[in-house]
């Protein structure tokens, strides 16, 4: 594997990371409120 490959995957992780940490509960409250 080349390095490029493994910093463009955790770049991909850290995404996925700061979706389902930051993103997601933030969408679930505005469910609920409404």
């Amino acid at each position: 594997m080349f390095p490029y490959v493994s910093i463009f995957v955790d770049s991909v992780y850290l995404l996925l990371y700061f979706f389902t940490t930051f993103l997601f509960p933030y969408f679930h409250t505005l469910l609920l409120c409404d």
